[in-house]
């Protein structure tokens, strides 16, 4: 299991670097091998980590379903967030078939 702080101040780019860093370690310890296609395997499994922002789970499709906050900038430099989408599902090349509950 792995689980990671909330970081204060943590920008989009630093966020999907560490989501990246924290799947990619994970894959490669339940393969047991840093074997592409073994790594590959592992993480098509649904592999899942608490990251900054939520659960992040891996998809068959190599990418992961995470949530996705809309949020409002306050004076103060901190967010108010209006809008929350959970466990959205990951789709390669933006196909456009995620709808709004």
């Amino acid at each position: 299991a792995y689980s990671i702080a909330l970081l204060t101040g943590l920008q989009v780019i630093q966020q999907a670097v560490l989501i990246a860093f924290v799947i990619q370690l994970a894959a490669v310890e339940k393969a047991g091998s840093f074997d592409v296609d073994k790594v590959r395997a592992a993480y098509k499994t649904g592999l899942s980590f608490d990251g900054p922002g939520g659960k992040v789970t891996t998809q068959k499709n190599m990418h992961v379903t995470k949530n996705v906050f809309i949020g409002e900038t306050k004076a103060d430099g901190q967010f108010k967030i209006v809008k929350s989408f959970d466990n959205v599902y990951g789709e390669p090349w933006l196909k456009g078939q995620f709808k709004a509950k």
